[in-house]
């Protein structure tokens, strides 16, 4: 688990899936999942400015991650990964 430097949002991974919870409101919006990951999500960390996170699987892949726009729709996908 990993709050944003602002604390607003805080992002939870279980197995291979990452959720990003809004902390103030209890709120978990569809398009705040991200699964990606071929193995146990294993570390979370949130950029400075808030805009997204880095993960890494029990693999060692590493994938950096935007948050979605507001009204986007359908899977997130990695900005960036490395295996």
């Amino acid at each position: 688990m990993k709050f944003t430097t602002f604390g607003h949002l805080l992002a939870f991974q279980q197995a291979n899936l990452i959720y990003v919870l809004r902390f103030f409101t209890v709120e978990l919006p569809e398009n705040y999942v991200f699964n990606w990951h071929s193995s146990n999500v294993k570390q979370i960390n949130w950029f400075d400015d808030d805009t997204g996170f880095a993960s890494c699987d029990g693999n060692s892949t590493i994938a950096l991650w935007l948050l979605p726009k507001a009204g986007h729709t359908g899977p997130n996908v990695p900005l960036w990964t490395y295996n």
